[in-house]
């Protein structure tokens, strides 16, 4: 008896087209999406426990610090929430690595809403909850509207005494929160927001 190979062939698809569960083939994972595992909503917030001068090692410094500060949950990646022009730009319809999510909630660690993103994934500048209920001072170099301003610390590489970052206060729910002043980039008292990706 001779076996014809497109028929076999032809058997294999049925079987494994039969056996399909929720789009795809049972032990099979079909997902073409790129989805991303460590994707979250709501996302989480946290400060870092570490404060710094204005030499973050720049942006990829900045993230750095956040995968290893000690006030890391572990349950995903955080990036900081920092602006540096044409590196990490929320500028609505034109961003650059930005860490916010559109519609998206965000929330403490401990679970404590903070807000909702809009649209455009932009954090409003008047919050529902402070991102922690101490104060913090912490390094942005944004302005509200998540537009990058030019006192960053030179792109986040400087702590020249001669050199400016906008900073905000993490114990407060109006705009605040993302800029309150500027201070000289030799401060070693500022912290990070790291934003859940």
């Amino acid at each position: 008896m001779v076996i014809n190979s497109k028929k076999i062939l032809i058997l294999i698809l049925l079987v494994l087209l039969c056996s399909c569960e929720d789009g795809g083939v049972s032990g099979i994972d079909l997902d073409t999406t790129g989805g991303d595992s460590d994707s979250c909503d709501p996302c989480k917030i946290f400060v870092t426990a570490a404060s710094s001068d204005g030499n973050l090692g720049g942006v990829a410094g900045a993230d750095s610090r956040c995968a290893s500060d000690a006030n890391n949950p572990g349950d995903g990646t955080y990036k900081a929430y920092i602006g540096v022009d044409s590196q990490r730009d929320g500028t609505a319809g034109a961003q650059i690595d930005w860490v916010i999510k559109p519609n998206t909630q965000y929330t403490r660690t401990d679970g404590t809403l903070i807000e909702t993103s809009d649209s455009n994934g932009l954090l409003p500048q008047d919050l529902i909850n402070p991102v922690t209920t101490t104060r913090f001072n912490v390094f942005t170099g944004l302005s509200v509207n998540g537009v990058p301003r030019l006192e960053n610390c030179s792109g986040w590489s400087s702590n020249s005494s001669g050199a400016l970052a906008i900073y905000g206060l993490s114990d407060v729910i109006d705009y605040e929160w993302i800029y309150f002043s500027d201070v000289t980039c030799n401060n070693t008292t500022r912290r990070l927001y790291c934003i859940q990706q």
